[in-house]
């Protein structure tokens, strides 16, 4: 039974995320956003995540369609148990709409459950309120809400799993750990990155279970408890790719089928530098190569490198990056992009010829300062994301001003916690994922697009706000 203090917690989280939806709702409809279908914003990517299921109930098998036909494990199948039922039951319409209610529903719940992670973790009644109000008013966090993406519901099921895990490490619940598990390994499938979850739940389990006398047979019974629902699910999985490919696919292959050979190519010419890969992102260079209208032929092309460093332009000669964002831009013009094409082989050979003379010129640009650079662009973007205010009047510029300012803040303030403040054992193990899901993403895979950083943001803001709390403490000390 919930208590009176609790219910007015989850009434207030749930309340705050459903004026959030309205509120960036209302922005695509001021702008009359051709992409609004329903309650859903169908924008980007949105359709490999709901038209796989829609494709296993038409035609039995699940799969994603594009202009490089049926790719049967282009995503990992998170949505499926949700959006499957609702897509055979409702059809398309309806069941987006029902999707997103679900994501409402489902991020105010883990609203409340970060208050109640929060409280376990500091005990402190002005820090429950600092959560509830900085991570319900987050638009960075709440823009996915609107879409049916991986991000939100992943989010959710993050939060589902620390509340479960910090439950079982509380009494020793082993069906708490089990539904720790099973939110956990629902995130992997969501976004396999989560996988990197099981990194604390590894360390909890051993250390409850040292804490009542160690012994080795029951840490092995917690350890398959807690990943029973990740083994079969994933099993399940690799025998089924394995079946339809006749290759081992454990996760996807979103990053080896997502554009075509030349734009990957180009791609990792440019992160061998630590440039920006975001082609929507302007002054970038992914924007530099691709920022041309699609055209069937292409006239000189403008001569201005000013988002590539001195020391880049001084290895790759400007009139060669030119000669490769000619060429590109030629072929998809023609649609040809997705087949191999004598254009597209140059185009490949050429960045490869400049990535490996960039890599033997400056060695340790390569292997680390250009980590370093993505790992800035990543955390601090001159952007955070698409908002739904795009307009240029004063009124939309000030909206996008505060969520962007409000990104940094909560960004800022974990940076000074992270620098100065000793947190206990669970929030060394959340910290722990927070770090490893950054440095994976933008050190690691070298990918700077921003909003990677969704999923273990409301985390960072529980431990923002717990800083904020301790340094209001210090200054009214000394005071």
């Amino acid at each position: 039974m919930l208590s009176k203090e609790k219910v007015k917690y989850f009434l207030f989280a749930l309340g705050i995320k459903i004026l959030m939806y309205c509120f960036l709702y209302l922005g695509l409809v001021k702008e009359n956003n051709p992409y609004l279908v329903g309650l859903n914003y169908a924008y980007k990517d949105f359709g490999s995540y709901i038209g796989p299921p829609a494709n296993l109930v038409n035609d039995g098998t699940y799969y994603e369609y594009n202009e490089k036909g049926k790719l049967y494990a282009y995503k990992t199948p998170g949505t499926l148990p949700l959006y499957g039922p609702m897509y055979y039951f409702f059809g398309e319409y309806k069941a987006q709409n029902l999707l997103i209610l679900t994501q409402i529903l489902l991020e105010g719940i883990a609203a409340y459950l970060l208050i109640i992670i929060a409280d376990f973790l500091f005990k402190n009644k002005r820090i429950n309120w600092m959560v509830l109000i900085l991570n319900g008013i987050s638009a960075y966090v709440s823009y996915y809400t609107i879409q049916t993406t991986s991000e939100c519901l992943t989010t959710s099921f993050l939060i589902f799993t620390i509340y479960f895990l910090i439950r079982f490490y509380q009494n020793y619940s082993l069906k708490d750990l089990f539904w720790c598990g099973f939110f956990a390994a629902w995130a992997y499938f969501m976004r396999p990155v989560s996988i990197l979850i099981f990194l604390p739940i590894i360390i909890v389990v051993y250390s409850n279970v040292k804490r009542r006398g160690f012994d080795f047979v029951n840490f092995i019974k917690a350890c398959l408890i807690v990943s029973v629902t990740f083994m079969v699910s994933e099993t399940a999985w690799i025998y089924r790719n394995y079946k339809l490919l006749g290759e081992f696919v454990p996760v996807d292959q979103s990053q080896k089928q997502f554009g075509s050979p030349s734009m990957q190519a180009i791609f990792k010419l440019i992160t061998s530098w630590g440039g920006n890969n975001q082609a929507w992102i302007e002054k970038g260079e992914a924007h530099w190569f691709f920022q041309h209208p699609y055209n069937e032929t292409v006239t000189q092309n403008e001569m201005n490198f000013h988002c590539f460093p001195k020391h880049v332009l001084e290895t790759i000669p400007a009139d060669s990056l030119n000669e490769i964002k000619s060429n590109f831009l030629v072929i998809n013009g023609k649609k040809l992009d997705s087949i191999s094409t004598p254009i597209s082989n140059k185009i490949i050979s050429k960045c490869n010829y400049f990535t490996a003379k960039y890599k033997s010129e400056h060695l340790f640009r390569y292997h680390f300062s250009s980590r370093l650079r993505v790992l800035a662009l990543f955390l601090f973007p001159k952007q955070t994301f698409n908002l739904t205010y795009h307009q240029p009047d004063m009124l939309s510029k000030l909206i996008r001003l505060f969520f962007l300012v409000h990104y940094y803040f909560i960004l800022l303030i974990f940076i000074i916690g992270l620098v100065f403040l000793r947190p206990n054992f669970i929030s060394r193990n959340l910290l722990l994922f927070i770090l490893s899901v950054i440095i994976l993403y933008s050190v690691v895979m070298r990918l700077s697009e921003n909003r990677y950083l969704v999923t273990v943001f409301p985390i960072i803001t529980m431990f923002s706000c717990y800083t904020i709390n301790q340094l209001l403490i210090k200054i009214k000390k000394v005071e």
